[in-house]
């Protein structure tokens, strides 16, 4: 709401610029800082509706910096700890500082880009006056026709002296920590005010936290002067709630009961299930929410909260879950329950949870360390601790089987810990690693799942001796005994393997496990490599192998191009790119195969079709902790309807489509 106000200030002001220049015709221009008039070497001038000035008589009239650096043709002003950047000929200017921080987007376009006359820069007056936080008017006299344009610095900037009950709470303005609440020796109980100068008038958001109370949040409007504030904490356990909409301005109800609009910086509820309403302009969106108790009783910390952002317009809503993943499970989610439908998260046990709150179902306290989710036949389970073979029924509550891997004869390097998958016919696939290649072996059970198992180790995984210079890895078991796989070659010297570009390359294959055939699909160059990523069906009945093709950090094409390498019913291939090299962090399909979501180096989600067509944006999920809002490839739900990523602050967050899937 901070920066919708004062966007729309922004807007009018510059409507209000642009009209005055019009009606000042010849009469020239005027400018003023704190009512005294500002001498240029050449007078500013109208272009386009803007007024552009020469920007270093303007900058050092209001008591900035202002540097040129012939590199790049830039001009950058200082002031109040805030950073103004220009680029002569480009319609772009950036602001950067910690007193500006809540300004959200901190590079904007210009109407009117700078440029060099009679050896000055000019910019536009209104983006000096915006980019450092001052107060400006524009207004034409009509006995001169002189426009005048007033700015001021001084009698107009705004403080904020903050004091609360009890004491020692640390105060956030716009974001930033400024300072703790240190406490008044006269009057017990209550705080020393802390004083934050050098303000813009307007909106400003202000926190105040403290261990044991409740959070307290609120935007404040500063009027020119000294303003204060005076806050009396309250002891609680409730849990916050956070609630962003893009574009802002949503109501939000919690319970049938208005909490306020968005962004709503804290509305504090009671442990449990809510039910959540979302409505801006028309659209609307229901749901429940799992709110989580504080950390420690009597007290909210923070980061222990839940925060829920919905876009409305995109048919999506994505909730962050207030628990850490290593809370949930390691390695964030594994899979779904086919019979309850409920999302499993596997760490040292096994965890079933609601898929739209994650409210805890159940939990199958075993040491685990592979996970293989449910097999095709019915819903039987299994994992590995490192030293056996477990297999459960789906429900995990009736064990069918224990098997040692060394009475089993399953190759074990590093523990014997690998990974598992249940394959389209019933066997158990595992993964053995060593240091320098992987053993594969699978499991057949007499009868079913629970009957006498029996190990075979797959020929793609024979010695290295047998297959000089490669590696193979399955990725995707197809029909026909088909195996998409991903074949590694690496330089050899003196009979040991190199990591090196030279000699090193990467395809994907098709290995048939029946004929023991192995056919290349992609014809990688020396240092490129294709890595599969699985299969995707398309909606036309094709097949398609999602892949990553990339070359290593130094060469020509060090970043990443994501794409399909789509096979027809006669066996063709075609390598579809979906994404430009570097464009995207990962790429990952919906089951139906009909879209994808991609998240890019900057936080954004955004949506497309499976051919690379009909990009748009979602949301773009905020940085934690002033940390670049970095995820995780994600894993969809069956249904095509959920999404589950894991962002750089290792928090989980699940994302729900509520319009139509595509």
């Amino acid at each position: 709401m901070v920066w919708a106000r004062w966007g729309l200030a922004v807007a009018a002001l510059l409507a209000a610029f642009a009209l005055q220049v019009g009606r000042a015709g010849a009469g020239g221009i005027c400018v003023e800082v704190d009512g005294q008039p500002v001498s240029f070497p050449v007078p500013p001038v109208a272009a386009g509706g803007e007024v552009m000035v020469p920007v270093r008589a303007l900058g050092e009239a209001l008591g900035a910096h202002v540097e040129w650096y012939t590199e790049g043709a830039r001009v950058i002003l200082q002031r109040a700890g805030r950073v103004v950047e220009y680029r002569i000929g480009e319609r772009g200017v950036t602001v950067r500082g910690l007193d500006c921080s809540w300004l959200g987007a901190r590079h904007w376009e210009l109407p009117y880009a700078p440029y060099i006359e009679a050896g000055l820069s000019f910019v536009p007056l209104i983006s000096v006056t915006k980019g450092l936080g001052l107060n400006a008017g524009a207004e034409c006299d009509p006995a001169t026709g002189y426009l005048i344009c007033r700015i001021w610095t001084l009698e107009r900037r705004a403080a904020l002296a903050v004091t609360a009950v009890p004491p020692g709470a640390l105060v956030f303005l716009d974001g930033v920590a400024r300072g703790i609440l240190a406490a008044d020796p006269t009057h017990p109980g209550r705080s020393l005010a802390l004083t934050l100068g050098d303000l813009a008038p307007g909106p400003h958001l202000v926190r105040i936290e403290l261990k044991g109370y409740e959070c307290w949040e609120e935007a404040v409007d500063l009027r020119p002067g000294l303003n204060r504030l005076e806050v009396a904490l309250t002891p609680g356990n409730r849990g916050r709630l956070r609630v962003i909409t893009e574009p802002p301005g949503a109501a939000v109800f919690a319970d049938g009961r208005s909490v306020g609009r968005t962004p709503l910086g804290g509305a504090y509820l009671s442990p449990g299930l809510h039910a959540l309403r979302i409505r801006h302009a028309g659209r609307e969106w229901e749901g429940k929410v799992q709110i989580f108790p504080p950390a420690e009783p009597g007290g909210v910390i923070p980061g222990d909260l839940t925060v829920v952002l919905a876009n409305l317009a995109s048919g999506w809503v994505a909730v962050r879950h207030p628990e850490p993943t290593f809370a949930l499970g390691l390695g964030g989610p594994w899979g779904w329950d086919p019979v309850s439908g409920n999302a499993v998260f596997v760490g040292r046990g096994i965890r079933w949870a609601d898929p739209d709150t994650l409210e805890p179902r159940r939990v199958l306290d075993e040491e685990v360390w592979g996970f293989a989710g449910w097999s095709p036949g019915g819903a039987y389970l299994a994992f590995d601790n490192g030293r056996s073979i477990i297999l459960y029924d789906g429900t995990g509550t009736r064990k069918l089987g224990e098997w040692s891997m060394d009475a089993l004869g399953i190759p074990s390097f590093d523990g014997g810990r690998g990974l598992l998958r249940w394959l389209p016919d019933g066997r158990l696939l595992g993964v053995s690693e060593a240091e320098w290649f992987a053993r594969y072996w699978t499991l057949s059970f007499a009868g079913g799942p629970g009957g006498p198992p029996r190990c075979e180790v797959l020929p793609l995984s024979r010695p290295e001796e047998e297959f000089p210079g490669y590696r193979f890895q399955p990725v995707e078991w197809l029909e026909g005994g088909e195996v998409v796989v991903r074949a590694v070659s690496y330089a050899h010297k003196d009979g040991r393997r190199e990591y090196t570009t030279e000699g090193f390359f990467g395809d994907i294959g098709i290995w048939n496990e029946r004929t023991g055939e192995l056919r290349l699909l992609t014809d990688a160059a020396e240092g490129e490599f294709y890595d599969p990523a699985g299969v995707v069906r398309l909606p036309d009945g094709r097949c398609g192998i999602a892949y990553r093709s990339w070359r290593p950090a130094g060469s020509a094409r060090a970043l990443a191009e994501w794409g399909l390498l789509v096979r027809d019913a006669g066996g063709g291939t075609e390598l579809v790119p979906v994404t430009a090299p570097g464009e995207a962090r990962w790429v990952s399909w919906a089951p139906d195969g009909g879209a994808a979501l991609l998240a890019t180096e900057d936080g954004a989600i955004m949506a497309m079709e499976w051919d690379g067509t009909g990009k748009r944006l979602l949301f773009r999920l905020p940085a934690s902790g002033g940390a670049r809002p970095e995820c995780d490839p994600g894993k969809w739900a069956p249904d095509a309807r959920r999404f589950f990523l894991r962002t750089a602050d290792d928090h989980l967050w699940w994302l729900r489509r509520t319009g139509s899937p595509r």
